[in-house]
This record gives structure tokens, C-alpha cells and sequence, in this order.
């Protein structure tokens, strides 16, 4: 079960109004949560349970203050459900990807952002839909004994 809930909305984390903070937060937390609960309860042993997180929560980029806390959320969901679900041999994890060449990152970003976000990683790219396609087939498939992780599919960014 892949979970990929959630919204790229750059809010000032400092000056952002504070009716706008619970928003943001549920629009990846709650929801994750509910998933997850679900998944919890329909996912067979030797499944996993996938969800997505960022690596802006590491990166930490100003005016993202909301977007990272609500997926730092995730993260901590994600393994605090893998404990929960000991000894049913059902492996939870997160996938945090960085910069990614999909339409959600590149809209209304000038090509000097897409650049410099590009030129970050030590592998000097946009990472590709690919790229984290490979990352969540690993987790889903041969990956049995990593559990309760964020794996940060990044380039080496961070």
C-alpha cells in the first residue's frame, strides 16, 4: 500500500497567519493517518505500507516551515506504525524524495531556481519520477528488513 497524500505549499513559516497552520499540517498528517489506520488493518503479512514524505524536512528552505512540519508528521507516523504493527511481518517505511522533475515541483519556479535546485545534489540533477519509482519498488519488494525508516531519495542533497 503506497500512500501519497499531500501539497506543496510554500507558507512563511514565521509570518505565516495562524489559521492557515492547522491547514496545512492535516493536509499531509491527518490524512496519512487515516491511510495508514486502514492499511493497518487490510494489509496482509509480508506487505508494506509506503508512504511519502520530503526532504524538505531536512533541507529546511524558508517559507516551508508548514509544508516540512506537517511531513515530519509522517515520518514519525510512519515509525511509530511500524512498532505498532510488530510481529505481523508488515514493513512500514517513507520515501522522502528531493527536487524531482514532476509538473508539481517545476510550476512556477524560473529556470535560475530549477537551475540552482539542480546543482545542489552531488549527483548534479533534478532527480526523475524513475528515480523514486526505484526507491518504492525496493521498499515494496526485496527491502523485508528495513522497517520503520525514511529513506531520503535525494541525490545525495542532504
Amino acid at each position: 500500500m503506497i500512500s501519497l497524500l499531500g501539497s506543496l505549499l510554500p507558507l512563511l513559516g514565521a509570518f505565516c497567519s495562524v489559521t492557515s497552520l492547522p491547514a496545512a499540517g492535516q493536509l499531509a498528517a491527518f490524512p496519512v493517518s487515516v491511510v495508514a489506520q486502514q492499511a493497518a488493518r487490510r494489509v496482509r503479512s509480508g506487505g508494506a505500507i509506503i508512504s511519502f514524505s520530503t526532504s524538505v524536512t531536512q533541507l529546511r528552505f524558508p517559507t516551508y516551515a508548514a509544508y516540512a512540519a506537517s511531513k515530519a508528521a509522517v515520518e514519525t507516523l510512519t515509525a511509530i506504525l511500524a512498532r505498532e504493527l510488530r510481529g505481523r511481518d508488515i514493513t512500514v517505511n517513507a520515501v522522502a524524495p528531493g527536487p524531482t522533475a514532476t509538473p508539481l515541483f517545476l510550476d512556477g519556479k524560473s529556470q535560475q531556481e530549477i537551475d540552482n535546485l539542480a546543482s545542489a545534489p552531488p549527483l548534479e540533477r533534478l532527480g526523475t519520477p524513475d528515480d523514486i519509482a526505484e526507491v518504492v519498488s525496493f521498499l515494496a519488494g526485496p527491502a523485508r528488513w528495513v522497517n520503520g525508516q525514511t529513506v531520503y531519495a535525494n541525490g545525495g542533497i542532504i
